[in-house]
């Protein structure tokens, strides 16, 4: 959580994406409102992005009918409760209020009542969609909790990778050992469930990569039908190196705005970062192959 909060570049991200899809939006019976609401609110800081923009909002010419407010859910209570008194220290108790509770039993705003303008979330860890983003935000969209005009920030994730053939920094992981002092261990002579490894690259040399970066798969969480219709994904790409491939690195970069990106890519930052690393995905045995270079290579 520390290590996030510190991460400037992602912060920056998000208030600039707030400032460019801060807008507010007609009710059911003609109000100009604002609503917004924060999914998996944490330590409150989205929230906070968000209620500090009011101000720029008070000074529009056409001034909104009833005060804005966020609505700010959070699953776990005492996260909530941190929440509310890190809110309240910064004077915004008025405008956000925190409540403990799974999004998915947020019920729609009523039909005279404002649609939610903006919806910010960080439900995001190192394999981009672990902690739920893609089916809390399919949830909210489809049972009209978000209207089709709803800015959602982050609106876009992209997926990238290049095929390893060292195992430096992540051997341990790769293929089980078949005793140990005197003990059988289970045989590695299958293939399981091989691991994905959050991983720090610059462990690395650049000879041993087989590949170029090359883009993977593409998310839009913008509506309940923009996210991908499949998880799998086929890739070609030329390899730049020769060699067996082992692993696949992965990271991403996310959309939060029109013209706003965080770039996850390793070094991209220039120091260490634990929150959102790149990950090593291990191939099982029969996944493997030799490659050349400049040979053209599928990655699925």
């Amino acid at each position: 959580l520390v290590p996030m909060l510190n991460d400037a570049a992602r912060n920056e991200c998000y208030a600039e994406a707030i400032r460019r899809s801060f807008r507010p939006t007609q009710a059911g019976d003609g109000r100009r409102t604002f609503a917004a609401l924060d999914v998996g609110t944490g330590t409150g800081l989205l929230a906070m992005l968000v209620a500090s923009r009011f101000e720029e909002v008070a000074a529009d010419p056409s001034p909104l009918d009833g005060p804005p407010q966020v609505l700010s859910v959070e699953m776990e209570e005492p996260m909530a409760e941190l929440a509310r008194r890190i809110i309240e220290c910064n004077g915004l108790q008025q405008r956000i209020k925190v409540t403990a509770l799974h999004s998915t039993s947020l019920p729609p705003p009523p039909p005279n009542a404002a649609a939610y303008s903006i919806c910010t979330s960080e439900l995001l860890d190192y394999q981009l969609v672990g902690e739920g983003i893609i089916p809390t935000l399919r949830d909210l969209h489809s049972r009209g909790v978000l209207s089709p005009s709803a800015a959602v920030v982050p609106s876009s994730a992209r997926i990238h990778a290049r095929v390893l053939s060292s195992t430096t920094g992540f051997k341990d992981y790769c293929d089980s050992p078949s005793s140990y002092g005197g003990l059988k261990l289970p045989p590695d002579d299958q293939d399981s469930s091989p691991p994905i490894v959050a991983f720090q690259p610059t462990l690395l040399p650049e000879s041993s990569y087989l590949t170029p970066a090359f883009s993977t798969l593409d998310f839009s969480f913008t509506s309940s039908s923009a996210f991908p219709s499949s998880r799998r994904s086929r890739s070609k790409v030329v390899a730049s190196g020769g060699g067996e491939a082992v692993a696949v690195l992965f990271w991403w970069t996310l959309g939060l705005a029109d013209g706003v990106e965080y770039d996850g890519r390793p070094g991209a930052r220039g120091r260490f970062q634990d929150h959102w690393p790149a990950s090593v995905y291990v191939l099982p045995r029969s996944g493997r192959a030799a490659v050349a270079r400049g040979e053209e290579i599928e990655v699925a």
